[in-house]
């Protein structure tokens, strides 16, 4: 059974110089793997016009530097629950409406995860005191707190889906 679990307009960004990985490019949608999440496996759709521009600019330049000046930015976002042989996927759209009360942040190779509130988390340890991250956070007109340092670092590929309290208590 799928369970959604988020659906709502938000700020997209991404952090790191490899957070998706290229699959195929559709007609309608490009899908990419977000690398670092071994356990439970997650898959970007992104159907939006700037997400179009972005993989056709690298793909006909291999230019990856503007990539994420075109990808950032505000989407329709549905997220669906991983099951034990289905990965994670989520799904890109047009934004709609002219508020975004949230941002999903996906970043690979993070030492220090920044404090929001989250409304889910995904963490997996990749090696080297780093860590792939996903989240779904509630923006405010506040800037983030200091980031977190991870105090136990492991290089197991465990990985768990944590709630906004075990996330701040877990590190």
């Amino acid at each position: 059974m799928k369970t959604i679990l988020f659906s709502d307009t938000l700020l997209i960004e991404i952090e790191g110089p490899k957070v998706l990985r290229f699959v195929e490019r559709f007609s309608n949608c490009v899908e990419y793997s977000i690398p670092g999440f071994q356990k439970n496996k997650v898959i970007l759709r992104d159907y939006r016009q700037n997400g179009l521009m972005a993989i056709d600019y690298v793909l006909a330049t291999n230019d990856i530097s503007r990539f994420p000046d075109y990808f950032n930015g505000r989407a329709f976002a549905t997220i669906i629950d991983s099951s034990d042989d289905t990965p994670m996927i989520i799904e890109l759209t047009e934004p709609t409406g002219n508020s975004s009360n949230y941002l999903l942040w996906i970043a690979v190779g993070l030492e220090e995860i920044p404090v929001y509130e989250y409304l889910f988390g995904l963490v997996e340890p990749i090696g080297n005191y780093r860590h792939a991250f996903l989240g779904v956070a509630i923006l405010d007109e506040q800037l983030p707190k200091e980031p977190m340092k991870p105090q136990s670092p492991s290089n197991s590929s465990t990985s768990s889906r944590k709630s906004v309290s075990e996330l701040v208590s877990s590190y």
